[in-house]
């Protein structure tokens, strides 16, 4: 049996070697992401001794989280947005935001199955690679629960986004708020949302306040976790019907009612609101980098 001090010394060597493969953060000294493939080239580590040290440090295999590239202008952008709307007021604030919905499922499923029957199967999910419709929406969603569910025709582009606001966004949420209020409204910096054309448009219209949104940053729009939620619904109710929808008017029905599902569980749409001060919060924490949102 080897004694403290032996184990000690193999432990400090093992992160001697590990720091030289380690990625440090903003050159920091702490230990970062892990160059596995530099570790495994070392003659003195076999894959069963990496993977027991990696262990020890507490460094584990997982799936990446998915976010978008920020560079550091975005980064001082979203900080400056986040410090300045850190008590951030919903009140008559209208988000909006655009999605693509699928026939097809949606990512990862989890199941409760006993040992050597991962292949059982109501235990599998079935992908279809041909076959597969999809419909593109737009929607907005107030601060006190969700607003209007719009199918879209085709790809966006400037002359159907005019149209969109004028015909449905204005109507809709002059039906929630009177003529006499200026609308805040909220939308992400697409380039066909953020052309010319489109913000002629708002210009005209000094009763709609535009917000200046900070470039990539989804996980400040409470209405990106309101599509995951109307996604999960739409995929549960597909799993349950005899046949998947192959058209995009069965694909859309199937939508609407998971958006009037969504849209009833009002304590779930206040928790969404309710956390826009943390999400602001949370972005001044990392310094405009990503957040768990």
């Amino acid at each position: 049996m080897r004694c403290g001090r032996d184990m000690r010394q193999s432990c400090m060597k093992t992160l001697r070697h590990f720091r030289n493969c380690f990625i440090h953060p903003k050159g920091n000294e702490n230990i970062g992401n892990v160059n596995r493939k530099k570790i495994c080239e070392s003659p003195s580590f076999t894959t069963i001794q990496t993977n027991r040290r990696l262990r020890d440090v507490e460094r584990y295999p997982r799936v990446a989280a998915m976010k978008g590239c920020n560079t550091d202008d975005h980064r001082l952008f979203r900080l400056a947005f986040a410090e300045e709307n850190v008590k951030f007021d919903s009140d008559k604030v209208i988000f909006s935001d655009e999605v693509t919905f699928s026939s097809d499922n949606y990512g990862r499923q989890i199941v409760y199955r006993s040992r050597g029957s991962r292949y059982d199967p109501t235990h599998v999910a079935t992908r279809f690679r041909s076959g597969r419709v999809s419909v593109q929406c737009w929607g907005w969603t107030p601060s006190d629960g969700l607003g209007v569910l719009w199918r879209l025709d085709g790809n966006l582009n400037a002359q159907q986004y005019k149209v969109l606001m004028e015909n449905v966004m204005l109507p809709s949420v002059r039906m929630i708020y009177p003529d006499d209020d200026d609308i805040i409204f909220q939308q992400d910096n697409h380039r066909v949302l953020t052309c010319v054309a489109v913000m002629t448009w708002f210009s005209e219209r000094p009763c709609i306040r535009l917000i200046e949104w900070p470039p990539c940053s989804p996980d400040l729009n409470v209405l990106e976790n309101v599509w995951w939620e109307v996604k999960k619904t739409v995929n549960a109710m597909i799993n349950t019907m005899p046949r998947r929808p192959t058209t995009k008017d069965a694909l859309w029905n199937i939508i609407k009612n998971a958006w009037d599902r969504v849209s009833s569980r009002r304590q779930y749409l206040r928790r969404l609101i309710a956390s826009i001060p943390r999400r602001m919060q949370a972005v001044i924490d990392v310094e405009g980098l990503h957040t768990r949102y």
